[in-house]
């Protein structure tokens, strides 16, 4: 029987030919990347109880500051201080400090950290979302500091699911209401220390931002891993950055899987997560609430992509008197590219304020919500009191939605304004 990507790519991390699920092994991590929001308490503790000790590689380490930007008040300015003196000790080059900042696995992508066929560690499970680069991605907790010392941690191959993806979408549906549905059927504990592998001819027309979509989110069902195989439209993402050829790591045609769904996406229309959970489904037009507050950002949801379309729909329209509207690019970078094309000009004309990068109203350190206020964003979790009050109602959608939203001042349908 042949291997899945995620065997492969584990097969070569422990140094042998082959691997098979449930394999424990000790595996060299191509990438490891960090934030400033857990991570710089291992360091000042476990780390440097090692003692006199370097980094293993600080050339495959990239640390950046996202979740606290602007730095605020409380420990924040600390931790900022203490996290620059660390990247001077240890000659960390990849640090995107105040300026190149933005959101831990889009600055990886982005700027050629991580390359298919590769190992990546991230403190984040935000990191599931480069599984689209053919990339083996999972986070780990407090051992940070045993592999920024060893570039080395033990794991146990998990066991694939394959899911299988067809059909075209229709017009304003996309890999945002393709994920809630799957989260919605699989629900939260489809997989757990599993690795999901999405394939098909969907799969494939989808750009790499969608693709990231789909494999930030699977992790709700507690996989381990989420991957896409390589393929042209990979290649030419990396040479674009790295100006490098990649190998083409895929999986064996008889691999062996535990479980395959098929899906067609044909029939799917523009879903939403209700709160407090996201593992829903619930179709836009069976919805109808009033939105105190619209937010497009965050890991999933701030994208050049989805700034575009939220520009496509508010363009020319004014956002609700009685609804908030927050935008948020996921780095300086997709920031830049906006600004140059126009987007955050129709964004702001309509009635947006468009903020630094970083994680911003998804995480509530600004944006926060009052009690009994409702808000539709285009982020990751809406349990009570993740943007503030725990009385205050998070619905969970995509970046056309939530634009849509933010112009009817109600949880609106998209397909009206595309």
């Amino acid at each position: 029987m042949g291997m899945t990507i995620t065997e492969k790519i584990f097969a070569r991390a422990y140094g042998r030919n082959k691997v098979a699920a449930g394999d424990f092994l000790w595996a060299k991590v191509d990438t490891l990347i960090f934030h400033e929001l857990l991570t710089p308490y291992s360091i000042g503790k476990q780390f440097k109880s090692l003692g006199p000790v370097k980094v293993w590689d600080p050339d495959r380490v990239v640390i950046t500051i996202d979740h606290t930007v602007p730095g605020s008040t409380g420990p924040w300015p600390e931790v900022h201080q203490k996290l620059r003196q660390f990247v001077r000790e240890q000659g960390i080059k990849n640090f995107y400090d105040i300026g190149r900042h933005g959101i831990s696995c889009q600055i990886a992508a982005e700027n050629g950290h991580v390359l298919p066929g590769t190992l990546c560690i991230a403190d984040d499970a935000v990191v599931t979302a480069l599984g689209a680069l053919g990339v083996v991605a999972t986070k780990v907790a407090s051992e940070v500091f045993v592999i920024l010392a060893l570039g080395e941690h033990w794991f146990r191959v998990p066991e694939s699911i394959k899911i299988e993806i067809s059909g075209e979408f229709q017009k304003g549906v996309g890999a945002r209401d393709l994920v809630q549905r799957l989260l919605a059927d699989l629900g939260p504990g489809a997989a757990p220390y599993k690795a999901i592998e999405l394939v098909g001819s969907t799969i494939e027309a989808m750009s790499i931002s969608q693709r990231m979509v789909l494999c930030n989110l699977l992790e709700y069902t507690g996989a381990k891993n989420v991957i896409i195989n390589p393929d042209e439209k990979t290649a030419e993402y990396i040479h674009k950055i790295t100006g490098k050829a990649i190998e083409m790591v895929r999986s064996d045609p008889d691999a062996g899987y535990e479980k395959i769904f098929h899906y067609d996406v044909s029939n799917l229309e523009p879903l939403l997560a209700v709160p407090p959970s996201v593992h829903s489904g619930l179709p836009v037009s069976s919805i109808d609430k009033k939105v105190d507050q619209a937010f497009v950002g965050s890991c999933v949801g701030g994208r050049l992509e989805d700034l575009r379309i939220a520009a496509q729909i508010v363009k020319g329209r004014k956002v609700s008197p009685h609804t908030r509207f927050y935008v948020t690019p996921a780095t300086q970078a997709i920031y830049r590219q906006a600004e140059e094309e126009g987007v955050l000009q129709a964004l702001v004309d309509s009635g947006a304020a468009v903020m630094t990068p970083g994680c911003t109203v998804c995480l509530g350190n600004v944006g926060a919500l009052a009690p009994g206020e409702v808000c539709i964003a285009s982020s990751t979790a809406n349990y009570a009191g993740r943007m503030g009050s725990d009385q205050a109602e998070i619905y969970l959608a995509s970046p056309a939605i939530v634009a849509a939203s933010a112009v009817e001042g109600k949880i609106a349908d998209p397909r009206n304004y595309l």
